[in-house]
């Protein structure tokens, strides 16, 4: 449908060019007609419907919609940009706090990314009206289609029935006819075999085929004998084929096709039919000579005496039009003199400006092309995808599988067929969202060499969007997170391997001292941006470091190595890890966990208007027996709420916890000494359900007070804990009232 909706926008857009500078032309046209050569006037009639089938758009300053451009952008400026903005550009902020690991994140790490409930409703109101704009284009677009295919069939029809009644004609043999047209054909320089056939299925003499042309000439108007008169006619459909009339009317019936619904293109075929005879009389007249003018004018009457109306059949050329345009072409014969036909040199000059006025774009005109246009419309609907697609749409993804990476970044990737020596490919394949329409893919290779602090590795990515944007949104996020860093980016020409790039250079300094200096070389390969991080270098107190460092000479074989996925011959890209767990984000992952778990978890993904699901995963558990398929496995999940609370909800088929109070009477937990103590439980009835409530404080880093609120309850077949915890030592208030949502969740379909 997104390719559907993106045609008729172009169409649209072809449309109202060609409208406003169609009526421009007729204003000028009716001003100046008297100063204005019938054959400039139909190469402006030519330029327009060019204009309505061009496929392809160039930008130009002498383009007609820099005027609209400017006009739209001034009103624009008064309006909400904001607005327009958020419906074209949903772009939201760069996040990427880490790769997410197999296991549960460490929780002192996170960093709440729920938005205020002003900015959610905002969100929604743009939502709803991408999707009212993209319902109206919908509709719009299929009804195009409709009136597409209408006009084709019945063109279609026409030609056919027309193609049937000349199939069995004879070519003409009256030996004068023949000889008068080879002297017509001798006058105008045309050695081309062209026969001549009598149907009285034309009222009107016409010349068809573009490859193989024939002219038709009317049974009544052959059957005259005024062969002076017939020369003329012949004369006139020679021109036609010599200035390549048939072609020009292929153009205007694939724009009648395309722009149906455009009363102004109706109008502009009516003009140039009329300008098209008129050049065709002119030429005729620049043969024969201006004192035969008037018997070409009296030839034109005599037989529309023996023409009551006329039949429009597509693809011809025909003699005569309606009445109007016979006296139009009669007051053309009657002022023609001598040379009028030919262009001078200042009407092909205004010709070449006119085609940079009417048949170019506004110089960065980026709010009225129809891809910017269906912006709204592919956002949208991406958004929607997204929706039904990701169960948990994570700023960061981590994957273990490379297709299923490349699956989720939307768009076919190429990935590095040879590493440096001692390298192997990283933990996970990740997928970073940039914007609501953009995702960027990411790889880290390490060095086996020195496993530990010193391990060496460099990192790979790929986006569609520009990648030197898309480190300029990560180094804006960085700033954000980490307070007092300054940084600066620095991009340079750089070509390796024969491809052509940029070396990108980002320097952090922080307020201690610390700095951070990384290179990227980026590259753009089939449409798509390519970037390897290959040298990172870290300053601080105790000296430096370079964690990230490949020679050039390596990076240049990497770069040229890319091939896609299904190509990969010498690196592996497979990942084994025995443990088994893996983040979940879609429905497929959630039915492999289900397998796995031994039941049906519940999910819930939105506990309130500020507390939002943020990571969900399945880990096997440590105890598990792999061969004998005696597996412990558990679902986690992750909530932010605000900066001082973390929870956590897990679902296990089996959970220490609750086997201890319902023994015992109480749980056990260490202290910051490592000393086991003793939780006191409270019971307490949550919706009907037996709920084991206790609470326990401790400390973590930088002697931060924790207070632990934990819940644990049985379901049927599995059991269930949710953990608050609050980092300013302080229970949360309402948490009885949180657990509810959590107890009453279904499980996801």
């Amino acid at each position: 449908m997104d390719i559907l909706v993106k045609s008729f926008l172009w169409v649209l857009h072809a449309s109202i060019t060609a409208s406003i500078a169609a009526l421009l032309m007729t204003l000028i046209l009716r001003l100046f007609k008297k100063h204005i050569g019938v054959r400039f006037q139909y190469a402006l009639w030519i330029i327009i419907f060019i204009r309505l089938v061009m496929p392809i758009e160039f930008q130009s300053n002498l383009s007609l919609l820099n005027l609209v451009q400017q006009k739209y952008q001034s009103s624009s400026d008064i309006q909400d940009k904001s607005v327009v903005k958020n419906m074209t550009y949903a772009t939201s902020n760069f996040l990427r706090e880490g790769k997410n690991s197999w296991k549960y994140p460490v929780r002192n790490q996170l960093t709440a990314v729920g938005e205020s409930s002003k900015k959610d409703n905002y969100k929604e109101e743009n939502i709803k009206k991408g999707d009212i704009t993209t319902n109206i284009l919908t509709i719009a677009s299929c009804i195009w289609l409709l009136g597409v295919f209408t006009i084709a069939v019945l063109l279609f029809i026409t030609e056919h029935k027309l193609k049937r009644k000349i199939l069995n004609l004879a070519e003409l043999k009256d030996l004068k006819v023949i000889q008068l047209l080879d002297e017509c054909k001798k006058k105008m320089n045309i050695n081309k075999h062209i026969p001549v056939y009598v149907c009285d299925s034309f009222k009107s003499p016409c010349i068809q085929g573009v490859v193989k042309p024939k002219i038709y000439l009317p049974q009544l108007m052959y059957s005259t004998n005024e062969y002076k008169q017939l020369q003329y006619v012949l004369l006139h459909e020679l021109v036609h084929y010599k200035r390549k009339d048939l072609l020009c009317n292929l153009i205007t019936v694939f724009a009648v096709i395309l722009h149906w619904f455009n009363p102004i293109v109706w109008f502009c075929i009516k003009e140039m039919r009329i300008q098209r005879e008129c050049v065709c009389d002119a030429y005729v007249l620049e043969i024969i000579g201006e004192e035969q003018s008037e018997e070409y004018g009296m030839a034109l009457i005599n037989f529309l005496r023996l023409i009551s109306n006329n039949i429009r059949v597509p693809q011809l050329a025909v003699f005569f039009e309606t009445k109007d345009q016979i006296k139009r072409r009669i007051k053309m014969i009657k002022n023609f003199r001598k040379g009028s036909y030919k262009m001078s040199a200042a009407a092909i000059a205004c010709c070449i400006v006119v085609s940079g006025v009417v048949l170019t774009n506004a110089v960065n005109a980026k709010n009225i092309k129809a891809d910017n246009v269906a912006a709204v419309v592919s956002n949208n609907n991406l958004a929607k995808k997204q929706e039904s697609k990701f169960i948990v749409d994570s700023q960061v993804k981590s994957y273990l599988s490379l297709k299923m990476a490349e699956e989720s970044v939307g768009f076919k990737l190429k990935v590095p067929d040879f590493l440096p020596k001692d390298y192997m490919v990283g933990m996970d394949f990740s997928v970073i969202k940039v914007s609501d329409e953009d995702n960027v893919f990411d790889v880290d290779f390490f060095s086996m060499v020195n496993q530990g602090e010193n391990n060496k590795s460099f990192k790979f990515q790929v986006s569609k969007e520009n990648m030197e944007q898309v480190l300029k949104k990560e180094m804006e996020q960085n700033n954000k997170d980490r307070d007092g860093k300054k940084c600066e980016i620095t991009k340079e020409s750089m070509n390796l391997a024969g491809i052509n790039g940029f070396n990108i250079t980002i320097k952090s300094t922080f307020s201690n001292g610390y700095q951070e200096t990384s290179k990227f070389f980026a590259w753009q390969d089939e449409g798509l941006w390519y970037g390897i991080e290959y040298k990172e270098d870290l300053q601080d107190s105790k000296g430096a470091t370079s964690p990230m460092n490949i020679s050039t000479d390596d990076v240049a074989k990497v770069v040229s190595s890319i091939q896609y996925v299904q190509d990969i011959k010498n690196v592996k890209y497979s990942i084994d890890i025995p443990s088994g767990g893996f983040d979940i984000y879609d429905k497929n992952d959630l039915k492999i966990a289900k397998e796995r778990l031994g039941f049906n978890p519940k999910v819930l993904l939105k506990v309130n208007e500020s507390i939002n699901i943020e990571h969900l995963s399945a880990v096997t558990l440590e105890g598990s027996d792999t061969v004998n398929k005696e597996d412990k496995h558990e679902i986690g999940a992750i909530y932010n709420y605000s900066n001082g609370c973390f929870i956590t909800f897990i679902q296990a088929k089996n959970l220490k916890d609750y086997e201890d109070i319902n023994k015992d009477g109480y749980t056990e937990f260490k202290d910051n000494n490592d000393k086991i103590r003793q939780a006191k439980v409270q019971e307490l009835k949550i919706n009907n359900k037996e709920v084991f409530k206790y609470e326990y404080s401790h400390e973590e880093a930088k002697n931060e007070p924790i207070k632990s609120q934990n819940y644990v309850w049985k379901e049927d077949g599995f059991y269930c804990k949710v953990s608050i915890d609050t980092y300013d030592g302080k229970a949360l208030a309402n948490s009885d009232e949180l657990v509810k949502e959590f107890i009453n969740s279904k499980p996801m379909d």
